[in-house]
């Protein structure tokens, strides 16, 4: 019989932002059954929490602000987890009630292994003021409990135990098949650039506007910024102060034929220019892999073990709040057109899979 996993993320999938991270959930999932695993997954919709696409519990609107407090009790409710060998978690923060489900759920059935995907670690600069202070204190108090009933911590870094739990490090994968390579449209002398992201400090595309306002030969580059997120005003706000509105063009968030349409007339991707502002040395991106497997070369940061720097289609720049010098950029997009976009999706297939990616997560469970 096979094995069976239960898949569990505290993202709200009718929250367009959270796109990439759904579209992640769900290449998890097959890349569970790709390696033999039978896979149900959870998440919330619309106030809704999901087993599958089957509504398990209503969350009302005036009740929606809790759900970190109520998400985790409803499943230890109205889940049979007895019936799963295997309980993944996307973790967002330590509380009572999280503390408490971990526990329940290995009493209740002695053969489960629970493993906890860490996006990021550390995570305490991702919040600040006095909400942050609040979180952050909660979330210390109860971590440290996490080791007695966690098996393994799934993250991207070269860390072996995190918080006192043994560590799979593990990059993200993707899931192609829904990916369209792109069309090559662009013959002007005009560098096309694209960003796509749920736009935070960290991601860095300030270093990029910044970068274009000192170059002299800004006019060669546009630039269009896809996806929303809480860094979209300061990053409209410096557009506007620097004289950039005609070239940098924020569309907001895209999908279908219409982010199709805007990878076909691009020829660079902008990756994450910041994790260092939050103590991140080594990088796992979704945009990364997304741009890959549309066929596009990108630039990035802080260290990503799935690219190489010696990989043609990828270009790193210091992990320093300096602006992106537009001058290289502009050689390097000139120099890219010639790849064909089949060879750098070729690549995606080979290394960046999430059948690859869970099977070598299992190998480290079992």
């Amino acid at each position: 019989m096979a094995k069976r996993v239960l898949i569990i993320y505290r993202v709200d999938e009718v929250d367009i932002s959270n796109k990439g991270v759904i579209k992640k959930l769900n290449g998890q999932a097959k890349g569970f059954v790709a390696n033999g695993w039978e896979a149900d997954t959870i998440r919330i919709s619309a106030g809704e929490i999901l087993l599958n696409k089957t509504p398990i519990k209503k969350i009302s609107k005036s009740k929606f602000g809790s759900v970190l407090f109520e998400f985790f009790q409803s499943i230890g409710k109205e889940v049979d987890l007895t019936k799963y060998d295997m309980l993944y978690i996307r973790y967002g923060l330590s509380f009572a009630g999280f503390i408490s489900f971990l526990r329940r759920s290995k009493e209740n059935n002695s053969k489960l292994k629970i493993l906890l995907e860490f996006a990021t670690f550390p995570y305490s600069e991702e919040w600040t003021g006095a909400k942050g202070l609040i979180v952050k204190k909660v979330d210390g108090h109860y971590r440290k409990k996490l080791s007695k009933n966690v098996d393994h911590v799934i993250h991207l870094g070269d860390e072996k135990e995190i918080l006192g739990m043994p560590c799979i490090n593990s990059e993200n994968g993707i899931e192609l098949t829904d990916i369209k390579v792109r069309k090559k449209q662009n013959d002007s002398n005009k560098v096309n650039l694209i960003a796509v992201g749920k736009w935070q400090f960290w991601h860095g595309l300030d270093r990029l506007i910044r970068g274009l306002s000192e170059s002299e030969r800004k006019e060669e580059v546009s630039l269009v910024v896809v996806g929303e997120g809480p860094e979209n005003q300061v990053l409209e706000k410096l557009v506007t102060e620097k004289g950039l509105s005609d070239q940098v063009d924020f569309v907001g968030n895209r999908v279908g034929t219409q982010l199709d349409d805007l990878f076909d007339n691009a020829d660079l991707g902008i990756g994450t220019l910041g994790m260092h502002r939050k103590g991140i040395t080594i990088d796992s991106s979704l945009k990364h892999r997304e741009y890959a497997s549309r066929g596009l070369p990108f630039i990035l940061c802080a260290k990503d073990k799935d690219f190489l720097e010696k990989e043609e289609f990828v270009k790193y720049y210091e992990e320093t709040d300096s602006a992106i010098e537009i001058k290289s950029l502009i050689e390097y997009a000139k120099k890219t057109r010639k790849i064909d976009p089949d060879k750098i999706r070729t690549f995606a297939n080979k290394n960046l899979s999430w059948e690859a990616k869970i099977s070598k997560i299992l190998d480290g469970v079992y």
